[in-house]
């Protein structure tokens, strides 16, 4: 454990505490907010196989050293999720399990899906094949914001500890990132403009690409650069910071990255169709403008002759 000078420690009345889930008494206590306890954490958490931990969180002056009496003084609450030391008091395990849940989630994507499929080949039966595929994209996008996001802007304070399907999907996905489960300010604000303002918006698009109104690709463009922008501050605030991923490659890769990249990817995609479209419709106006002044120029000049 750390020397801290007695003075300094007595200003310290909320203290957090780290034991290991297998109870080994070598794990613990050390004072997690001194900062030379850096190396003593990482060394804590790579001695012992278990790789799940135990904050206890407590207030007391009473400096107790011995890690059965924190045992006894505080409340135990376990969890998976990085950095180890965050404090989930409302935490609950996941009734179902996460293959489970992802399969039916799966199945709510496939009815979106297939009722938008339904919706543009009776509309707009001859539609190309691109706005078709623009068009289902739009409203799974839709679905997605306006419904599960949504459902964490609205539930982040009790998210830990719901056993709803939403709830249980933002659980087994904050593995990747735990910002989700602690009220993360930046994460309430992103979501929100995301849930309420891009949601709507992609069901609009989709209005716009069945009836071909020529606003569609102003909107598109507008959600498109949204999405992107906002992907970018949420892996730099990531990034930058500490981890919130568990160290297993899997959600690292899939969960954290590869389902975040698909909205970049897709959203430069959009984007870069849109630049295009509205570029070629003002080249087109300016074509039209070149030769109605054209026409009108002959015109004074015949009437001139």
């Amino acid at each position: 454990m750390c020397e801290v000078d007695r003075e300094e420690r007595e200003k310290e009345r909320e203290r957090i505490y780290l034991l290991h889930r297998c109870g080994s008494v070598p794990c613990g206590p050390i004072c997690l907010r001194h900062p030379c306890n850096q190396q003593s954490r990482v060394a804590l958490a790579a001695s012992c196989a278990c790789d799940v931990f135990q904050v206890i969180s407590y207030e007391t002056t009473d400096l107790m050293t011995d890690p059965l009496q924190l045992a006894n003084a505080a409340t135990l609450v376990s969890h998976k999720y990085y950095p180890p030391t965050i404090h989930l008091p409302q935490y609950v395990d996941n009734e179902s399990s996460a293959i489970s849940i992802i399969i039916q989630f799966g199945f709510l994507w496939v009815a979106v899906l297939g009722i938008a499929l339904i919706i543009i080949f009776r509309v707009r039966p001859t539609a190309s094949q691109s706005d078709k595929l623009a068009f289902v994209w739009m409203c799974l996008t839709g679905f997605i914001h306006l419904f599960f996001e949504a459902y964490f802007v609205i539930n982040h304070k009790t998210l830990a500890g719901s056993q709803e399907l939403f709830g249980q999907l933002w659980k087994e996905y904050s593995l990747s990132d735990s910002r989700y489960l602690t009220s993360d300010p930046f994460l309430i604000c992103m979501e929100a403009v995301t849930a309420f303002a891009w949601g709507p918006l992609a069901f609009c698009i989709a209005y716009c690409i069945a009836v071909q109104h020529p606003a569609r690709h102003a909107l598109q463009l507008l959600i498109s650069v949204g999405q992107v922008y906002g992907d970018v501050l949420y892996y730099a605030t990531s990034l930058l910071e500490i981890s919130y991923c568990r160290p297993e490659g899997y959600y690292f890769w899939f969960y954290y990255f590869f389902f975040n990249f698909i909205w970049m990817l897709v959203g430069c995609y959009y984007a870069t169709q849109s630049i295009t479209e509205i570029t070629k419709a003002f080249a087109k106006l300016q074509d039209f403008g070149k030769s109605q002044k054209n026409f009108k120029t002959e015109n004074v000049l015949k009437k001139g002759d």
